[in-house]
């Protein structure tokens, strides 16, 4: 459930990106659709899916379906496609690096490159 969650955050451009509405949606899909899974596990241990005794469907069946529509909805509402993380500007970037870069030595003298 960790994996998902944090693939879905990095989906939606990082953590700094998220609102706070939007990651309790998050939390509510994973959860959602950890039960969907679980759910739908159980179903595939049943030798029926139908009560033959009254014509229908067992109410678990019923239930997966319902949590299956939830967990949709809560995807549409996250969104499908992903969104990039906020970057720097190039010369801004740039300009950071430089300022980073001038306390080494300046570079360039002659002991980094013997004769």
């Amino acid at each position: 459930m960790a994996e998902e969650r944090a693939a879905i955050i990095a989906d939606q451009g990082g953590l700094e990106n998220i609102t706070t509405l939007k990651l309790h949606t998050i939390d509510l899909y994973v959860a959602e659709r950890w039960k969907y899974e679980r759910i739908g596990r159980y179903l595939l241990t049943l030798p029926e899916l139908v009560d033959k005794r009254h014509r229908r469907v067992w109410r678990v069946v019923q239930d997966h379906s319902a949590l299956g529509q939830r967990v949709q909805n809560l995807a549409l509402a996250l969104g499908l496609e992903r969104k990039a993380k906020d970057v720097p500007v190039l010369a801004t970037y740039l300009a950071q690096k430089a300022g980073e870069g001038d306390g080494d030595g300046g570079g360039g003298d002659a002991a980094d490159h013997p004769a």
